[in-house]
């Protein structure tokens, strides 16, 4: 679940060097060859006899820092909720625990619904450890509601402890899903890899680089074969630009990029771990291996592996040339996030998908651009609103557009921009985009008009946000707001009377002539189904638009 075994945050005592592992001063020598299917230990003996049965998960691998003391009144995450978590939740029955802390089921005392609540101890984390920790929560609310991704819910923070409140999914993981099945049949394998696939490009499309992608950080929606994959715990996940160099040495022995062994690497990190992940799902065992980190880095820096002993013959040669696409030692041959997603493997398995990709950079965009102007206008004041926290991914963002730095986005560096984005529009597609978003009418895109379209979920379905939107419209603060209201804000964008009359009649949904609370907030939460849906027409268009 969201804690392995021995701890979802165990840091070893070493530091990866290039091409070095730990010494045997540093760590036990064990062997990690590999399978990490209890159901497949006797075929990876045969592969490897100094197997050791008694390692199935994988754990995380951190560079090693001097620890400090952390007091217990040292708070860490910004725009926490209110009070405590037990007076909110009922803590139930436990997920699992580790090192740093556990997971327990969380049930809503007034929903009734149930979460999943990770507490981790402040105590026993070091600096380093405590700034991953506050860009956990960060990376968990900028990525929120795509679904194939888990859903941060809230968080609260005491004297010794963070509660992460977020969706709860009781399929189990990949690797109780695969010791489950031994191998997983190509379809479900492909259908599985899919949604990790497309979770993986939501990450890089939004800045984020995972750097932990596992069997073990992939929960299931529910126990049948068609469940939804969802990517979990973003613990070690971090910021990223285009181009930027990491080298953090970061990661899970057994998944972990040359790149990364050698401190020089990008977001191409998460595509080679999913490539190791996708060869477990179908084969039962890993495509590197050795008796100790030593031999299985070194493995890994050769990059070599078998495609033709048992059980390759009977898979399909297109999933061995996926295999092959993506365990490229080089990063700069290996396929994105993208590319895979179109690879013939990966997209046959689409098109039978009942959880197509409705997320992405672009179908933001494209949503914001189907929006009337009262819509935009509210998402406008809610953007003004945010705190610097809350748009740190939004920034990192916005400067894979604005390569010019002068806070606009030209047409031909919002078409550049999404090209690096895996998405090669037309001039004329790329046209419409702007113009959607264009709010001010200077045929660019500003730093507001941006953060306007790109929104997370979590932010425009805050009650406070929108609360605050409301209050910018409400001019007299009587609790509604009127025609003559929404016209001061509206004409000075060049609405015209009439188009506001048509939103006034479209908002005011008891007909009384002015726009409530309720009413306005709807507009926020069931609005945003029927502009997706318009949208997603529209899009239906454009080749590129089929994510």
């Amino acid at each position: 679940m969201f804690f392995s075994e021995g701890g979802a945050r165990d840091i070893p005592a070493f530091v990866v060097q290039t091409g070095e592992g730990p010494t045997k001063d540093d760590t036990e020598t064990k062997d990690i060859r590999a399978s990490v299917l209890k159901c497949d230990i006797s075929e990876s003996v045969e592969k490897n006899e100094n197997f050791d049965a008694s390692v199935p998960r994988q754990q995380p691998m951190h560079p090693k820092l001097r620890t400090r003391d952390v007091g217990p009144a040292d708070y860490v995450i910004d725009n926490r909720s209110e009070g405590t978590v037990d007076e909110k939740y009922l803590l139930q029955q436990s997920l699992g625990s580790g090192q740093y802390g556990f997971a327990v089921v969380a049930k809503h005392k007034v929903e009734s619904k149930v979460y999943c609540c990770k507490t981790i101890s402040k105590r026993i984390l070091d600096a380093y450890e405590l700034d991953g920790l506050r860009r956990e929560v960060q990376i968990m609310r900028h990525l929120y509601g795509h679904p194939n991704i888990v859903d941060f819910k809230e968080v609260f923070e005491d004297n010794s402890n963070v509660h992460i409140v977020m969706d709860c999914h009781m399929g189990g993981d990949l690797v109780a899903r695969a010791n489950e099945l031994g191998k997983m049949s190509e379809k479900i394998a492909a259908r599985t890899f899919h949604g990790i696939m497309v979770a993986i490009q939501q990450c890089h499309d939004y800045g984020v680089v995972h750097r932990d992608i596992k069997l073990d950080n992939v929960l299931l929606s529910d126990k049948s074969e068609e469940a939804r994959p969802i990517l979990v715990d973003f613990g070690t996940a971090t910021w990223y630009k285009p181009g930027q160099i990491l080298r953090e040495p970061v990661g899970t022995p057994l998944y972990v990029a040359p790149e990364v062994l050698k401190q020089n690497y990008g977001r191409e990190v998460d595509l080679w771990s999913a490539g190791v992940l996708l060869y477990i799902m179908l084969s039962g065992y890993g495509p590197f291996g050795g008796t100790d980190e030593n031999q299985l880095f070194a493995s890994v820096l050769a990059g070599t592996f078998d495609l033709s002993s048992e059980p390759w013959p009977d898979i399909s040669d297109s999933a061995k040339d996926l295999l092959s696409r993506l365990l490229v030692v080089n990063p700069k041959e290996r396929l994105t996030a993208v590319q895979a997603l179109e690879h013939p493997w990966v997209a046959n398995a689409a098109s039978n998908s009942d959880h197509p990709l409705d997320d992405s950079v672009i179908m933001r965009l494209k949503k914001f651009g189907a929006m009337n102007e009262f819509m935009k206008a509210g998402r406008a004041v809610i953007s003004k609103k945010l705190v610097p926290f809350e748009l740190e991914g939004l920034k990192q963002l916005f400067a894979i557009f604005d390569v010019s730095k002068n806070g606009r986005i030209t047409l031909a560096q919002l078409q550049l921009g999404l090209k690096k984005l895996g998405f090669d529009l037309l001039h004329d597609q790329v046209e419409d985009i702007l113009n959607g978003i264009d709010v001010s009418n200077d045929h660019t895109i500003d730093y507001n008009e941006f953060v306007s379209a790109m929104l997370p979920a979590s932010l425009v379905h805050s009650h406070d946000k929108v609360w605050e939107a409301f209050r910018a419209f409400d001019e007299d603060s009587d609790g509604f707001i009127t025609f003559e209201e929404i016209e001061n804000v509206l004409a000075k964008q060049g609405v015209s009377k009439v188009d506001i009359e048509k939103i006034v009649k479209e908002v005011d949904e008891n007909g009384d002539g002015v726009i409530n609370f309720d009413e306005f907030a709807s507009q926020f939460t069931r609005k945003q189904k029927v502009v997706f849906k318009a949208a997603q027409r529209k899009a239906m268009n454009v080749d590129v638009d089929n994510i």
